[in-house]
């Protein structure tokens, strides 16, 4: 696909590759070590995933995760499962899973329990099953819980999560991806 930003990512941006996924620097990262799983293949959110995808993505995010607690003590993980806009250009949509990975330890659960609903997730399949019974969805995750959160047809403004996780370290000004030089 010509306008697809993940089928035509820069090469010097990934980290690892599976054989569903990549592992990939984010080229808008939030602070240093921003990491995002990616799926190879158009998928919209970790709930789309077939069950061999799944496998491969618990595998990743394990070892992504105790990497994290090694190395900085703690993370925060987030996606937009299919809910609002996760793009660099209202003109090029995203056709690819993406779960963000953050060497931080802060938590989001209040403001988004705030406006929607709650269902907590143990782990990837709990997505999954979330996701075929209530629809789109938001995902955080940090080293103490997650939470699945249906937004139940809302409007979600952009770059929600990226939004809420800026304000929580007191960077509102990164909230917005427009402030970078892009890779795309």
């Amino acid at each position: 696909m010509v306008d697809c930003i993940f089928c035509n990512l820069d090469k010097s941006l990934i980290i690892e590759e599976g054989d569903a996924f990549r592992v990939i620097l984010d080229p808008y990262p939030l602070c240093e070590s921003h990491i995002m799983i990616v799926s190879k293949e158009h998928v919209g959110c970790t709930g789309e995933l077939t069950k061999k995808q799944l496998i491969e993505m618990e595998y990743i995010t394990k070892k992504i995760e105790s990497s994290f607690m090694l190395d900085h003590g703690g993370f925060i993980s987030y996606e937009h499962g299919r809910a609002g806009v996760c793009i660099a250009s209202q003109e090029i949509p995203c056709f690819h899973m993406h779960m963000h990975y953050l060497p931080l330890s802060l938590d989001i659960n209040v403001e988004l329990k705030d406006q929607y609903s709650h269902l907590p997730v143990t782990c990837l399949s709990d997505i999954q099953r979330y996701f075929h019974s209530k629809g789109e969805y938001l995902f955080f995750k940090n080293s103490l819980k997650a939470g699945f959160f249906p937004v139940l047809n809302k409007s979600i403004p952009p770059h929600l999560l990226r939004t809420l996780i800026a304000r929580k370290m007191n960077m509102p000004h990164l909230a917005s991806i427009e402030n970078y030089a892009g890779f795309f």
